[in-house]
C-alpha cells in the first residue's frame, strides 16, 4: 500500500471534521479562507503564542481518552504533493526545507529568528552563476514548491502544545577529558587534587576543594557484585594497584559555596526592532563530581537545577526584577533554549556568553519605588541624596584608612590569589567565563598556579548532558516526539525535524527511545540523554516528582560508566593506531621494543575487557535495558569487537616477527658468547707460551753463567797474594751489574710477549 493511502486511512476521522474539498483547485486566496474555516472547526486544540516561530509540524492531540499513538497527525496525502520535489519521499517530507545560513541568536520574543533566504546548495554554488538563465527556472520552481509546502503545513501549525510547563528540570553536564597517559601514576594526580585548598575570606582558615565521594544512590546495591566493583561502589584507599578502578571525588560544600554562590548562564536576546541585550538564567549547582578512570581518562560532572527557589525566569542584565517573584512552572520551550545554550564549552558570539557567579544584591529603595508607583519621583530624589551622602562618607573614610583595613586587604589578597584572576572576576565582578575555563580551574592540583590555567579538558566544543524533565500535564504524541528529539540532542532551533517514528531501528539508528512506563519516555543519543515524564490519573504526585532523583542517580551512574568505556576505548584505539607503524615492510627490520609495545597494548585491551567493561550491569530490567541501550548508541560493543579483531590480526602478523626477532637476537647472543670464549682461550694460550719462552731463556743463561762463576771462585781461593779492593766500590759495582742484567731480562721478556701476541695460533 502506498504512503498516501496510509495517511488517508490514519486520519480519516480527523478529515471527516475538516472540510477540505477543493484545496488543490482553488487559488491562494481561497486556500487562506478555507484554512481559517478549518481551524475554527477544531476544538480543544491550544493556539500557538505570537512569539513562537512557525514550525513545520502539527500537534493533533485532541485531549481525548485515546492513546497518544492514535492521535499522531501528519500532513494528509492530498494536501502535500510528494511529487513536487524529488527529495520528498516517504521518509523525507521535511528534507526540502532550506537550511539556515547563520548561527541563530536567542530571543525572548522570537527565539532563534533567522533568515531563510539561502539554502546549502545556494551557499556552495557561485552566486553570480545563479542569475544565469540555466539556473533561473530551477530557482523559481523551488520557490514555488516551498510556497506550496508552507501553505499545506500552515493548516497544522496551530496544533503544537507550546504552553506546557516544567515542574522539575535537572541536568548533568558531562565533560570527558584526558589528564595523563597510561604510564604516569594516577595516585599522584588524585592526591594532588585532594591536597588542594582555598584560603577563606578571614585569611585564617583554608577550605579543601575536593573530597572522596562516599554517598552513592542506594539503587546501586541492586546491581551485580562485579559491576559494583567496576564502578567503584566499594572504594578502598588509593594505591598504585587501584588505577584500573573507578575513583569518585566530590567538591566540598564550603568550596562550592565560595566559588559558585549564584551561577548564572548568559546569552543574547534579539527582538524585532530592538537592540540586542544580555540576559541570564539563574540556576543552582547541586554538586560537582569528578570520576577518574584507567588510562588517564576522567569525567567532570556539573549537576544543575534549572528551577531554584529564587526564581525560574531569565532576567535582563540591566536590572534585577525582584518584583516578579518565583514562577511556579518553567516553559518547556524556554528550557529547550537554555539547554542548547548550556552545552557550549566555549563562548559563542550571540549565542553563549558564558557563566558568572556573583551574588545578586537587591536594593530595598528600588523595590519600594516599584511597589509604590505614585511616589516614584519623590523616592528617586531621596535615593539621589542618599547616594550623594554615601559617596561623601566613602571619600572621608578613604582618606583615613586604619591599620586594620590594611591587614584586611592583605587577607583578601591572599584569598583572591588562592582562587585566581579569572575566577575572581567571575565571582566578585560578574565577568563571564566559559565552561572550559571552569573545568580547567577545577582540575588544578595543589602545586599548580591558579592564575596560569593548564588546558586539561581539551578543546571540545560541546558538553554531553543527562537531563530529566517533569511536565505539568500530558503532551500530545507529536509534541512529545518533537521535544524528546530536541532535548536529547540539545537542539534549540525549531527547524530541526524529529525522527519519523518513536520506535527507531536499533541496528541503523544512533538514537534510542525507551518507554519504561506509560508516562515516562527516555531518549538516548550521543549528544545526551533526556527523560520526559508527567503525572497520570490514579498516581500519587510524589512518585512522579521523586522520579528525577532516581534518574539523576542510578541512571546517571550507568550513563557515566558508558561514557567512560567509550573514552577508554578511544584511548586504546589511539594507542593502536600509533602502534600500527610497527608493521613495517620486509626490507625494514622491526625492533624488539616496538613488538613488545604491541604485545603490551594487547594486554591492556584484555585487562580493560576483564576489569572495566561489562555487557550487563545486573539489577532491575529497566537498569539493564538502559545500560545496554547506552552502550549500543555509543557503539561500545562494536568498537571493542573491532579493536580486538584488529589486534588479533595485527598480533598474528607481529607474533611471527616477534619470534623471528627473538630467535635472531638469541643466536647473536650465543655467537658473541662463543667468540668471547675463543678469544679468552687464545689469550690464555699466548700468555702461557710467552711464560715458557722466558723461563727457557733464564734457564739457559743460568746454565752458562753458574759454572763459570763457580770455577772462578774455586780457583780464586788458591791464590796466595790477594789484591786488596775497597769494600764499598765492590758493592756498588755488583749492584750496577745486577741492574743491568735485570733490565736485559725484562726487555727480553717483553719482546717474547709481543711476539707471542702477534703470533698466529
Amino acid at each position: 500500500m502506498s504512503y498516501n493511502n496510509k495517511n488517508n486511512r490514519r486520519y480519516k476521522n480527523l478529515l471527516d471534521e475538516i472540510d477540505i474539498n477543493n484545496m488543490e483547485n482553488n487559488n491562494n486566496n481561497n486556500n487562506n479562507s478555507n484554512n481559517e474555516q478549518q481551524r475554527s472547526n477544531i476544538d480543544n486544540l491550544p493556539r500557538r503564542s505570537s512569539f513562537v516561530r512557525k514550525y513545520p509540524y502539527a500537534d493533533g492531540y485532541s485531549r481525548s481518552s485515546q492513546p497518544p499513538q492514535q492521535q499522531f497527525l501528519q500532513v494528509p496525502s492530498h494536501i502535500v504533493d510528494y511529487s513536487l520535489s524529488p527529495s520528498l519521499g516517504r521518509n523525507s517530507i521535511y528534507d526540502s526545507y532550506h537550511r539556515r545560513r547563520h548561527r541563530p541568536s536567542i530571543s525572548h520574543m522570537d527565539l532563534f529568528h533567522q533568515a531563510d533566504d539561502l539554502s546549502d546548495y545556494e551557499e556552495e554554488d557561485d552566486p553570480a552563476a545563479l542569475h544565469h538563465h540555466e539556473y533561473e527556472l530551477p530557482r523559481l520552481k523551488a520557490q514555488q514548491q516551498e510556497q506550496q509546502q508552507q501553505q499545506s503545513v500552515s493548516i497544522l501549525e496551530d496544533f503544537i502544545d507550546n504552553d506546557i510547563g516544567c515542574l522539575v528540570t535537572k541536568t548533568a553536564l558531562i565533560i570527558p577529558f584526558q589528564y595523563s597517559n597510561h604510564q604516569s601514576p594516577t595516585t599522584y594526580w588524585l592526591q594532588g587534587l585532594l591536597d588542594r585548598r582555598l584560603i577563606a575570606k578571614d585569611g585564617k582558615s583554608s577550605v579543601a576543594v575536593w573530597q572522596m565521594q562516599t554517598v552513592l544512590p542506594r539503587e546501586l546495591e541492586e546491581l551485580s557484585r562485579q559491576f559494583k566493583n567496576i564502578i567503584g561502589v566499594n572504594q578502598k584507599d588509593i594505591d598504585a594497584k587501584s588505577t584500573w578502578r573507578c575513583r569518585r571525588l566530590q567538591m566540598t560544600e564550603k568550596a562550592q559555596a565560595m566559588v559558585f554562590p549564584q551561577p548564572k548562564l548568559w546569552t543574547v536576546e534579539e527582538g524585532e526592532g530592538q537592540q540586542p541585550k544580555n540576559i541570564y538564567k539563574q540556576v543552582k549547582f547541586e554538586s560537582v563530581n569528578l570520576i577518574v578512570y584507567p588510562l588517564g581518562v576522567g569525567i567532570l560532572v556539573f549537576n544543575i537545577d534549572w528551577m531554584p527557589e529564587v526564581g525560574h525566569v531569565h532576567e535582563d542584565a540591566s536590572s534585577h526584577h525582584s518584583n516578579m517573584g518565583p514562577s511556579k512552572t518553567f516553559p518547556l520551550e524556554e528550557f529547550r533554549t537554555w539547554l542548547y545554550v548550556s552545552k557550549f564549552r566555549h563562548k559563542v558570539r550571540k549565542v553563549a556568553n558564558g557563566w558568572s557567579f556573583k551574588e545578586l544584591v537587591v536594593d530595598t529603595t528600588q523595590q519600594q519605588t516599584q511597589q509604590q508607583p505614585g511616589q516614584h519621583q519623590h523616592t528617586g530624589d531621596i535615593n539621589v541624596n542618599q547616594q550623594g551622602e554615601k559617596q561623601s562618607q566613602q571619600q572621608q573614610q578613604a582618606q583615613q584608612v586604619p591599620s586594620s583595613m590594611k591587614s584586611q586587604e592583605v587577607i583578601e589578597e591572599s584569598h583572591l590569589e588562592s582562587i585566581g584572576r579569572k575566577m575572581v572576576k567571575s565571582i566578585y565582578k560578574d565577568k563571564t567565563v566559559s565552561l572550559n575555563t571552569i573545568a580547567n580551574w577545577l582540575l588544578l592540583v595543589a602545586s599548580e598556579d591558579p592564575n596560569n590555567l593548564i588546558p586539561k579538558v581539551g578543546t571540545g566544543g560541546h558538553a554531553h548532558h543527562h537531563t530529566t524533565v517533569i511536565l505539568d500535564r500530558q503532551p500530545s504524541y507529536l509534541t512529545l516526539q518533537t521535544y524528546l528529539f530536541h532535548l536529547r540532542r540539545a537542539l534549540g532551533q525549531k527547524n530541526r525535524p524529529p525522527l519519523n517514528e518513536m520506535n527507531d531501528d536499533q541496528n541503523g539508528m544512533l538514537d534510542r527511545i525507551l518507554v519504561p512506563r506509560l508516562n515516562r519516555y527516555i531518549g538516548i543519543s550521543r549528544e545526551g540523554i533526556a527523560c520526559i515524564s508527567w503525572s497520570v490519573e490514579n498516581q500519587h504526585e510524589s512518585s512522579v516528582l521523586n522520579w528525577h532523583s532516581k534518574f539523576q542517580g542510578v541512571y546517571l551512574v550507568l550513563a557515566l560508566h558508558a561514557h567512560a568505556e567509550r573514552a577508554v576505548l578511544e584511548e586504546l584505539s589511539t594507542m593502536a593506531s600509533l602502534q600500527a607503524e610497527s608493521m613495517r615492510l620486509e626490507f625494514e627490520r622491526t625492533t624488539l621494543d616496538e613488538l613488545t609495545n604491541s604485545r603490551g597494548l594487547a594486554k591492556l585491551v584484555a585487562r580493560f575487557t576483564i576489569s572495566m567493561s561489562s555487557d550487563d550491569c545486573g539489577g532491575q530490567s529497566e537498569f539493564s535495558e538502559f545500560f545496554l541501550a547506552m552502550r549500543r548508541v555509543f557503539g561500545i560493543p562494536s568498537q571493542r569487537k573491532e579493536l580486538r579483531e584488529e589486534l588479533e590480526d595485527t598480533l598474528a602478523l607481529l607474533e611471527n616477527d616477534y619470534l623471528e626477532e627473538r630467535r635472531r637476537v638469541k643466536f647473536e647472543e650465543q655467537r658473541d658468547e662463543r667468540a668471547d670464549r675463543d678469544r679468552a682461550k687464545i689469550q690464555r694460550y699466548k700468555k702461557e707460551n710467552a711464560k715458557y719462552r722466558y723461563e727457557l731463556l733464564v734457564s739457559a743463561f743460568s746454565a752458562f753463567t753458574i759454572p763459570a762463576v763457580l770455577l772462578s771462585s774455586i780457583y780464586g781461593m788458591n791464590l796466595e797474594d790477594l789484591p786488596i779492593l775497597p769494600f764499598y766500590a765492590i758493592i756498588l759495582i755488583m749492584i750496577v751489574v745486577s741492574l743491568i742484567l735485570l733490565s736485559v731480562f725484562m726487555l727480553v721478556k717483553r719482546g717474547i710477549d709481543r711476539n707471542a701476541i702477534n703470533e698466529d695460533v
